[in-house]
């Protein structure tokens, strides 16, 4: 589990992994943004795979990452996690509802959680780097982030680190 967390839920791997969230969802939520953060901030993760793709959060299957979209680093950590959970008899399988095979780990290990400073600092990235003018892009991440903010508890000293995570970011990508 963590070569799998740390592919996906890494600093340097988490802009990505959001990115790949948002990007391929598919849900009808009304703010799905939103949802898909707080999803990150409040639910463990865990080992489970659909026919389609990686799904990390067991509470919230629609959260999915498509094996498609993911490198070569991430597949093989899936592959070797699989492996270890066949070879264990560690996991359950079913079939979802409108077709599709669901397997998931039963086994009993520690709790991972994704950093909260880390989901939002990849939600600023991605914000940041996806609006014009330099003033609307903090609007609007800001405004994510009250939203974030009004639905669930995050420690302050998360959110300092998440913006001294994005300003760090920015700062690389003008130098480079």
């Amino acid at each position: 589990m963590e070569d799998v967390f740390a592919c996906f839920f890494a600093r340097e791997n988490i802009v990505k992994t959001l990115h790949t969230i948002i990007s391929t969802n598919k849900t009808g939520n009304s703010d799905p943004i939103v949802h898909i953060l707080l999803q990150l901030i409040q639910l463990p993760v865990t080992l489970a795979f659909t026919d389609v793709g990686f799904t990390p959060l067991r509470a919230d299957t629609t959260i999915i990452i498509p094996y498609e979209e993911m490198s070569r680093a991430q597949l093989d950590a899936i592959a070797e996690a699989v492996r270890t959970m066949q070879q264990h008899g560690s996991y359950s399988s079913s079939v979802q509802m409108g077709g599709g095979l669901y397997v998931r780990s039963v086994r009993a290990e520690k709790v991972w959680h994704v950093d909260p400073a880390l989901v939002v600092f990849a939600s600023n990235v991605l914000i940041r780097a996806s609006i014009g003018g330099k003033d609307r892009r903090k609007n609007v991440s800001n405004v994510v982030i009250q939203r974030v903010l009004g639905a669930v508890n995050i420690r302050h000293d998360k959110i300092v680190e998440a913006e001294r995570l994005s300003q760090e970011h920015f700062a690389e990508s003008v130098v480079v």
